[in-house]
């Protein structure tokens, strides 16, 4: 825009110098101070030569200007519809979060019992999260999770992953509608960053159904990224798992059979009593319980779990109490002892 102003500046002057120094260099320089003659000719000259000039000249502007103004309409149009995109694109992201943070729809009584149990809620991203991650780490589906995990975790998200799916194919097609109309590409890859795990875990479980979600995100390329293979990723603790896997082996094989049991999945923590007549009080559920007189060094045992950290001790009383950590668990999962 200033290379025009500077176009239709030198437009106006070039033409007012050339024919001032045709006329000096024709007609000589009369003394214009003492002659109105001279003056009156002299205006002549110029208003005969440059008048039509000028005139056209401005015609020329007021069409430049009439030009310019509807440009500016149609940026503005633009604009509103990509605003309008954009609003459109954070009202479908906030009802896809809202979902995701919800409670299931129909959660199994299992999934209610573990929340109760637990004192916690397992909102629908909580659980797609924790059975997707174990279906991309296991490179095949369900390869790493026991059948009746699976089948809780998809029973409790069957009423709710195919609203969330409908959801993502909206989305998607919003954000190629932004692409189109010329959106910040830097708001796109938000968007697709930031749903791409929630994608790949319903790909990986199986409950991902539209072809456009599919091909946009790409989710077999985003489980390479996600994937998370414990040995590769995290040497230093499963060289620690091994070792301690050397010294306690009937320790570490009761605890996986414990939560491979159906509903135990989920159970972290741990008490330690000193013979099976001793009474914890309270209800049995919700946390396993183990013997010293059934596993020699017992307490020994458990705080080498807590120097390794995969263990954590939140005895709140005189009877020892732990929690088991998500890395010993997927570490304990994979073990082949």
């Amino acid at each position: 825009m200033r290379k025009l102003y500077w176009m239709l500046a030198a437009a106006a002057v070039t033409p007012l110098v050339m024919i001032v120094g045709i006329y000096a260099y024709k007609l000589g320089t009369p003394n214009l101070d003492t002659n109105p003659t001279s003056w009156g000719l002299f205006g002549d000259y110029v208003g005969g030569t440059l008048g039509a000039f000028y005139g056209l000249l401005a015609f020329v502007g007021v069409l430049i200007t009439v030009a310019v103004q509807r440009e500016q309409l149609d940026l503005l149009k633009e604009q509103a519809h990509l605003d309008e995109l954009q609003r459109l694109l954070g009202t479908i992201a906030s009802g896809i979060d809202a979902q995701l943070s919800s409670d299931p729809s129909m959660p199994t009584e299992t999934m209610r019992h573990q929340a109760r149990l637990r004192a916690n809620r397992f909102s629908i991203f909580n659980i797609l999260a924790a059975v997707g991650t174990q279906a991309i780490n296991s490179g095949e589906l369900g390869k790493s999770l026991a059948p009746f995990v699976y089948k809780d975790a998809i029973a409790s998200l069957e009423a709710d992953l195919p609203t969330i799916g409908v959801e993502l194919d909206q989305l998607v097609w919003c954000l190629h509608e932004y692409k189109r109309s010329g959106g910040s590409p830097q708001v796109a890859a938000f968007y697709k960053r930031r749903y791409a795990p929630v994608v790949c875990w319903m790909h990986a479980l199986g409950q991902l159904h539209s072809a456009a979600v599919e091909q946009h995100f790409d989710p077999k390329e985003i489980a390479v990224a996600l994937r998370q293979d414990v040995p590769q990723s995290s040497p230093l603790a499963r060289s620690l798992f091994d070792e301690i896997a050397e010294q306690m082996p009937d320790l570490l094989r009761a605890i996986k059979a414990d939560l491979a049991h159906e509903g135990a999945q989920y159970i972290r923590h741990v008490f330690i009593l000193p013979t099976p007549g001793t009474s914890l009080g309270g209800s049995r559920q919700g946390h396993f319980i183990y013997y010293e007189s059934e596993h020699d060094a017992l307490r020994e045992k458990l705080n080498a779990l807590e120097r390794a950290e995969f263990v954590a001790d939140i005895a709140e009383h005189a009877t020892p109490h732990y929690e088991l950590q998500d890395v010993f668990v997927t570490l304990l999962r994979s073990w082949p002892g």
